[in-house]
């Protein structure tokens, strides 16, 4: 039985560990994160109590726990030993740490403590007051592994790859394997959390209890075993001893619970885990577990002193007050605690939070972090969205849909659209315009509102010499804005953002306030402006995956950009027909990459948006987000149709002029129109130069620029820092070497690599660039 236990151990931390790395984008398995935190009777009563709203959605949200309800009277306290992720966390930890498992002191008086911790809980939570967070086994260490164990090896798991790389041997597995850790076990990159460190001690403490007894927290703290103990005082299965016991004390010395009495016949029945060790150590073959009915005699109790439960409840009726009168109101207190997208009421989500982490886990752009006393002592370890670090991205609702208690209710996408959780506001002695009376538009380019919550104005402004000048200032149309803090992310002023997003209280935006999402596309087709031209239908919307729909093949490239919707109309004007193809991608420099990707070289140039290209009977532009292709079907002139519906279409996308910022550290001599973006591996596939050598991190943000000049051809690789480029230039060294090329240096910045009649140039631009261009040579 103890092998089968340990199996079971192995096999339930095992699938809670696969649940920890699935709660990531896409979210493959979202009905089975929450899993083990639905699992909790201790959860259930305690927010029975403190937040009842509607039955029978609370007795769907904890039906596992019913069921685990059901199971240990029956059972006994089995969860405890057989299933609880932390319970075998203390057990590892144990058998790591505590070299000699003998005997040690069971302190009696403590084992009512987790009891009045229990009544101290439970009356509080009557009270509206949310202690249950904090102590319920399951939320902690679901907590501790997401923010605390997983950034960890995350982090080592990376100094490993690193630490490989350089050695010849390593180098061809260090690179597979890496790509396996980044696909399937950290796909989000290295998270880090607000008082990581504090987490951590908290944590660490929990485990270090065991140099005090076995299992210190399950013996004496744990208000979950408290239920499972009192659940499991006459149940069915149990230890039996028969009279081949000679009191040896064996049973005693190694039961991790200190669930047997002196000689080893009489037991704490509430206690016992069903670990099973009594069995295996007893040499006499005495103690067994067997089915049996009613209570038994001779069976120990806890006493519960008057004392201590009085203590419980006026420690409860203490509590109350304290953690209720320290909670400090977003809207009145703390200017910058804004809460993730799905929380309307703040007072109810303090009472149904459970501190888990499961959305700050979930959230692709490390944005939610666990607050500490800027919610009062209520709110500590409640996620809050810190804007400078990450965040909430616009077309995502994944912390929505893993809050195991509904504190976040779950959102649609064209919900979290209208979902307005802050409002930003500049800081006009910090802004670039303002401050300096110099152009920067950062916050209008990034702002996601499709009708722009971020706009600009021009105004005459005197600079440092006292002369005249346009500037563009940027301003925030409220209404309009929804607190996502992408641009607060995004400013580019140091330290502390010139913008940032303030707490208002959230609500759900009335549709009537602006169209989002699939209807602002529609609304983006051409109407009345190319009379005569006709719509023969009134289009359609592809969104997600059903773009394989609208696109035969080639739809990958798509999503490698950041494909978010297309929508498509036809026009007739007679015998002719045109058709009008929108692309939402995720950002301008998205839209500038699928439509640098898909123009040809030598397609004449139309300046319509931030850039177009005219060809026989098709037209394309890019502007802001949107990539616009524009096809003509008929015997007219063609250039005059297709001018007319993409000027059209880039009349309903306002704003100024987008420009990759990455593409100003090109060559002067490349060829603008051979300039093709690259933002994942089919993309690259297409260019020859590096094609094989692991040089661009695409899924940690780098970015590649193909282009051509006169005599040869070039890649520009954008990386996030000066230390990931000097990194990346090591690999490109090593895989050119691995092909057969010299390098030598002419200059400090600047290396050439030669094999037969190629040269390859590698050269620093800028503080985050390598610019590598290929160039044939004579080899006289």
């Amino acid at each position: 039985m103890i092998l089968l236990r340990r199996i079971t151990q192995i096999a339930s931390i095992l699938f809670f560990l696969t649940l920890i790395v699935l709660t990531a984008y896409p979210l493959a398995a979202e009905r089975w994160v929450d899993f083990f935190l639905r699992l909790s009777p201790h959860l259930m009563f305690a927010v029975l109590l403190n937040a009842f709203r509607d039955l029978s959605r609370f007795a769907l949200v904890f039906l596992p726990a019913l069921v685990l309800l059901a199971l240990i009277p029956v059972l006994g306290r089995f969860f405890c030993g057989w299933v609880c992720p932390l319970g075998t966390t203390l057990d590892v930890t144990d058998r790591i740490l505590r070299r000699r498992h003998d005997f040690s002191r069971e302190p009696l008086k403590w084992k009512p403590l987790k009891y009045y911790l229990l009544l101290a809980i439970l009356i509080a939570a009557y009270f509206e007051a949310n202690l249950y967070g904090w102590l319920d086994p399951l939320p902690l260490v679901t907590r501790a592994y997401m923010l605390v164990i997983f950034p960890i090896l995350n982090f080592l798991a990376q100094l490993g790859f690193d630490g490989l790389y350089p050695v010849q041997p390593f180098r061809f597995a260090a690179a597979p394997a890496e790509d396996v850790f980044r696909t399937y076990v950290f796909p989000q990159g290295q998270q880090h959390f607000i008082g990581h460190f504090w987490l951590f001690i908290i944590f660490a403490a929990v485990l270090l209890l065991v140099f005090i007894n076995r299992r210190f927290w399950c013996r004496f703290l744990c208000p979950l075993g408290a239920v499972a103990a009192l659940a499991s005082w006459s149940s069915v299965y149990r230890r039996v001893v028969s009279d081949k016991c000679t009191e040896c004390q064996k049973c005693v010395r190694k039961c991790r619970m200190g669930a047997i009495g002196a000689g080893g016949k009489r037991d704490y029945p509430g206690e016992c885990i069903e670990c099973f060790t009594c069995v295996d150590v007893c040499p006499e073959g005495a103690v067994s577990f067997r089915w049996g009915w009613g209570k038994r005699k001779g069976d120990l109790d806890v006493n519960l002193a008057r004392r201590g439960i009085l203590a419980g409840i006026t420690g409860a009726l203490a509590a109350a007050p304290i953690v209720r009168l320290s909670f400090a109101n977003p809207e009145r207190g703390e200017s910058y605690l804004v809460r993730p997208p799905g929380v309307l009421e703040e007072e109810r989500f303090l009472q149904e939070c459970i501190r888990c982490g499961e959305c700050m886990k979930v959230c692709p752009t490390n944005g939610l972090h666990p607050s500490w006393f800027e919610a009062g002592l209520e709110g500590m370890w409640m996620p809050r969205l810190v804007s400078r670090i990450g965040y909430c991205e616009f077309n995502c609702t994944l912390c929505t849909r893993v809050c195991p208690t509904n504190a976040i209710n779950k959102l649609t996408l064209d919900e979290k659209y209208r979902f307005v959780i802050g409002v930003a506001k500049f800081d006009t002695n910090r802004c670039i315009p303002y401050a300096e009376g110099v152009d920067c538009i950062v916050c209008e380019e990034h702002c996601p509102v499709p009708e722009k919550a971020i706009r600009l104005r021009r105004e005459r402004v005197l600079d440092d010499n006292n002369k005249e000048k346009d500037v563009l200032i940027p301003y925030v149309v409220e209404d309009a804005c929804i607190g996502c803090g992408i641009c607060e992310n995004k400013c580019p002023v140091n330290g502390q953002g010139a913008i940032r997003v303030y707490t208002i209280k959230p609500f759900l935006r009335e549709p009537s306030k602006g169209k989002i999402g699939k209807e602002y596309i529609r609304e983006l087709m051409p109407g009345e402006e190319v009379s005569p031209w006709k719509a023969s239908a009134s289009g359609d919307v592809f969104e997600g995956e059903r773009l394989f729909d609208f696109i035969d093949g080639g739809a990958e490239i798509y999503f490698e950009y950041g494909f978010i919707r297309a929508a498509t109309r036809e026009y007739k004007a007679g015998k002719d027909a045109a058709t009008v193809d929108i692309f939402e991608m995720r950002d301008p420099t998205a839209a500038f990459g699928i439509f640098s990707y898909e123009r040809a070289a030598d397609q004449p140039a139309i300046d319509i948006g931030s850039g177009g290209v005219m060809s026989d009977y098709q037209s394309a532009f890019w502007h802001r987000k949107y990539y616009v292709k524009v096809s003509y079907y008929g015997e007219g002139s063609a250039a005059e149709h297709l001018k007319k519906f993409a000027v059209a279409v880039a009349k309903k996308t306002p704003g100024e002029k987008f420009d990759v910022t990455m593409l100003k550290s090109l060559r002067a001599d490349a060829l603008t129109g051979s300039v093709i973006l690259i933002r994942g591996p089919i993309a690259m596939r297409s260019i020859t130069l590096l094609s094989d050598i692991d040089a661009i991190p695409f899924d940690a943000g780098a970015l590649g620029a193909s282009y051509r000049t006169a005599k040869s051809s070039g890649l520009l690789i954008q990386y996030n820092s000066g230390a990931e480029r000097e990194k990346y230039l090591g690999k490109i060294r090593s895989g050119l070497a691995n092909k057969g090329y010299t390098e030598s240096q002419v200059k400090k910045g600047r290396s050439e690599f030669r094999k037969n009649g190629d040269r390859i140039t590698a050269e620093l631009a800028g503080d985050k660039c390598i610019d590598l261009s290929l160039e044939q040579i004579s080899t006289d």
